[in-house]
Formats: C-alpha cells, structure tokens, sequence
C-alpha cells in the first residue's frame, strides 16, 4: 500500500489514527501540538493525557480523538536537534516506528503524521523527511496500512514536493517501462511504426503516453491535494520492477536536493560579493 504527501492542517485530516507531536508532559505547549488539542476538545483531551502522565522522548501513549475524523491520537515525543550526535535520529525514528505498530496493534487502516520535530525542536527538515520516508518505505514492505504525511508549511511542502516527486516519477517510469514492454512486444508492433521508431524510441514515446493519461501534472495548490505516491498500483509491486534500490535513490535524490540549495546559495553569495567588488 503507498503513502502519500499532502499539504494540510493535520486537524483537518480524516484518517483511523492522527500522530500528535506531544509534550513529554501532559500539557499543551504550542504547534501542532495545542492545534490538536483545540481541535479535538482541550478539556476532554487534557484529562486524558493527564491519566498517562510522562511519556519519554521515542515514546508513544494513545489516547481517544475526541471531535478529530480519526478513532485515535497516538502521542509521540521527538527529539529535540542538537547536532545530531545525542540519539535525535534513533529517537525520531522510534517515535515512526512504534507509532506504526501501534497502529496495526489497533487494527487501523490509516495513520496521518505531521513532520515529527521539525517545529520547536528544531529537527532539520531536509534529515526530517529522510528519516519519515525510509521509516515508511520499509515499513510498507511488511504491513498493510495507508500512510499519510501531512506538511503545512510552504518550506516542507516545496521540499517533500521536490524530493518525492522525484522519486514518484523514478518509480512510475521504471513500473510503466515494464508494463509496456509487456504489453506491447516488439513483434507486436507495426511495421511502419518499428521503421520509424528505434526499440528505446518506441517504449520513451508509449510511456510518455502513459505518463500523460495516468500521471498528469496538477496545478492546483489546494491544502488538501496529495502531491504524490501514487495511486492504484502498490508499492511494494512498483518496487520490484526497479533495478536499484529504492533507498539508494531516495537518498540520492536527496543529496541532490540539498546539494542544489546550498549551490544556490553560495551562487547568491558569489554575486552579492561580485557586486559590491565592482561598486568600489
């Protein structure tokens, strides 16, 4: 089963289990954190949370959702970012991977998530996002459970956008290629097409075909729009028509990301030094 992306209030979502980034303790601080709260029913929550007490950093606690779309929150405390030698990736990881586990415990079907530290605590996004899409790819291979990874801010948007469209794109072009090859055999072709068309030229122009007719570039920046993985086809399926590792070219694709940006800004740099040098 896929997950997917969207840009959304995390409160607004309909899903079987909502993922809050809690406070250790049981109060609500500020976020995602008192939105939930607010939007669930703070007083009913609050004596709820109240009842668990602490819940140490990797941890999670589940309590009802109140007035939420879902039947459960699950409670998870991220780590707060130092400089990613104190645990903060093992403990972010943690806080997705029981979240999952208890969500199959619960026998749910979906669990929504917010980027999990990268408010207040100040977890990078870029390492943030990583870390959630690793944790879910392999996750996925093992379980059946929708996934949903919900970002409000432009910042995450555009970066989970980028990154993951990215790979929305790998995936769907080596599944489609595959499917196409199947489809349409070489001897199956007519003759004029095959004198006009190279084998490789021939299955770039159908899979440009089926990527128009079944992948088609959406405009429409509404809050609710998921902005990828994909749709029909399973995950796990679409993986195993693709010669390198998924994990190797996420992190790739990644790399690329950030490499990008920090280019872009050192271009900026360059130029704003270059101009002030010639002014003088």
């Amino acid at each position: 089963m896929p997950f997917k992306i969207i840009r959304n209030d995390i409160t607004k979502v309909k899903s079987d289990v909502i993922v809050n980034t809690a406070n250790p303790n049981p109060i609500c601080a500020s976020g995602t954190d008192l939105a939930i709260y607010e939007a669930a029913g703070k007083e009913q929550l609050l004596a709820e949370r109240a009842g668990i007490g602490k819940i140490a950093r990797g941890d999670i606690a589940v309590t009802g959702a109140y007035n939420l779309k879902a039947k459960y929150i699950i409670h998870t405390v991220g780590p707060v970012w130092t400089d990613g030698k104190h645990h903060e990736f093992e403990i972010l990881e943690n806080c997705y991977r029981k979240s999952l586990q208890k969500a199959l415990e619960l026998e749910c079907e979906s669990i929504a998530f917010p980027l999990i530290s990268t408010g207040v605590y100040g977890f990078p996004k870029d390492k943030a996002l990583q870390i959630a899409v690793s944790v879910f790819s392999q996750f996925l291979t093992e379980n059946e459970i929708e996934i949903i990874l919900v970002v409000f801010d432009k910042r995450s948007f555009q970066l989970s956008g980028q990154i993951v469209g990215d790979i929305d794109s790998y995936i769907d072009a080596n599944y489609v290629r595959e499917s196409q090859k199947k489809e349409y055999p070489v001897r199956s072709r007519s003759g004029a097409r095959m004198r006009e068309l190279s084998e490789e030229a021939f299955y770039e122009e159908m899979l440009q075909r089926e990527a128009e007719d079944n992948y088609p570039i959406k405009e429409d920046t509404g809050l609710a729009e998921p902005c990828m993985l994909s749709a029909d086809i399973s995950l796990e399926d679409q993986l195993a028509n693709i010669g390198v590792s998924f994990h190797d070219k996420l992190f790739e694709l990644i790399d690329e990301a950030h490499f990008a940006r920090n280019m872009k800004k050192q271009k900026s740099s360059v130029e704003t030094n270059l101009h002030y040098f010639c002014r003088r």
